[in-house]
Formats: structure tokens, C-alpha cells, sequence
């Protein structure tokens, strides 16, 4: 636990999934409230972004392939998780903005969710590798670690964006879409000054 790189990739994993669990929870709420859709309209929208997720993990795996032959494995990892945090980081401050404006800007609303569920997944070629790449023989015990980590958002980001909710009197963008793009810049600083793709262990 000495391991700054180890730190960075824990780090990573709870910043990446801040915005990942506190989306997955809140999303049919927020089409439902701002978008005025019923609940059942609201869940069916709210499928979209995970929809450009899926189709994109292929290409994100072609493109990590990519960055490896090119650049050495830390680099490689930082550039794929920079991507992952540092798209949709503007994009949620983008979404923060379009929110008051939402029933006159539904598809653009729903289109940056998209695209910024789909650079997320550039996640599989940083964070969810390095566990690999810091050691092979301990990989699992390390994401054991860091997913314990990402677990946390789940419980503490639903409740606080429910709390902020509350204090903003129901202002979505303070309360969901500005945390999340916090998190995901400290994600990004703390990843690219400390992460490594080097083996530390066997």
C-alpha cells in the first residue's frame, strides 16, 4: 500500500465510477423531472447512453491496441484514462448547462450523455488494465482493492447528489452533473501524475 501507482489507480477507479453509479441511479429521475417524460419514457431514454457504451468498447479496444504499439504502456494508460475522464468530464459540464434549457435541446441533452457514456469506456484501456500491468501475479488482488474503492460512489455520490438536490431546491446541474465533472478531473490529475504502467511486483 506504499505504492503511489497503486494509490492512482484506486484513485482512478473511484473517480471513474462516481460518475458512472450516480448516473445509473439518477438518470430516469432526471428525464423524468426535466424532460417531463413518464417513467416508462424516462427509462427508455435513459438507455441511449448505455447503448453508445456498447458500441464503442470494440473500437476502444482497437484504439488502447493502438496506443501500445506506439507509446510505452504508461503513456498508453494515461492517454486512454485521460480520455475516459477529461470527455465526459466536459460533457457533464456541458449537461449542467443544457439542463435548465432541456425541453428545447432534447436530442443535443441526450446526445452529450452519449457521447460521454461512450469515451468512458476508454476506462478499459487505462485503469482496468493497470492492475496487469503492476503485477501480474497479484492483478486480481489489486482490483479486488481499487474496485472496493469504486464501490464507495455508489452508496456516498447517490446520496449526496440527492442531498445537493435538496440544497440547490432541485437544481440538477449543481447537484448531479458539477460533482461528477469534479470528480472526474481530480481522477485525470491524480492518474497522470502518479499512475504507471510499469510492473512493480511479479
Amino acid at each position: 500500500m506504499k505504492s503511489s501507482a497503486v494509490w492512482a489507480v484506486v484513485t482512478a477507479h473511484f473517480c471513474h465510477n462516481w460518475g458512472y453509479y450516480t448516473l445509473l441511479a439518477w438518470l430516469p429521475s432526471y428525464f423524468e423531472s426535466v424532460l417531463r417524460l413518464d417513467l416508462t419514457g424516462a427509462a427508455r431514454v435513459s438507455l441511449v447512453p448505455y447503448l453508445a457504451m456498447a458500441l464503442m468498447i470494440p473500437i476502444v479496444g482497437a484504439v488502447a491496441d493502438g496506443l501500445q504499439e506506439k507509446y510505452s504502456t504508461t503513456k498508453a494508460r494515461k492517454i486512454a484514462q485521460g480520455v475516459a475522464f477529461l470527455g465526459p468530464a466536459c460533457c457533464m459540464a456541458l449537461c449542467a448547462y443544457l439542463s435548465p434549457l432541456a425541453l428545447n435541446c432534447k436530442a443535443a441533452l441526450i446526445t452529450v450523455l452519449s457521447v460521454a457514456f461512450a469515451l468512458s469506456t476508454f476506462s478499459r484501456g487505462g485503469l482496468y488494465c493497470n492492475h496487469q500491468d503492476l503485477s501480474p501475479k497479484y492483478a486480481a488482488a489489486l482490483l479486488g482493492i481499487s474496485n472496493t474503492a469504486g464501490a464507495i460512489p455508489g452508496i456516498i455520490g447517490v446520496w449526496l447528489t440527492g442531498k445537493l438536490f435538496d440544497i440547490t431546491k432541485g437544481n440538477w446541474g449543481l447537484s448531479l452533473f458539477v460533482p461528477i465533472a469534479i470528480a472526474q478531473v481530480v481522477g485525470f490529475l491524480v492518474f497522470s501524475a502518479f499512475g504507471s504502467g510499469e510492473q512493480e511486483w511479479e
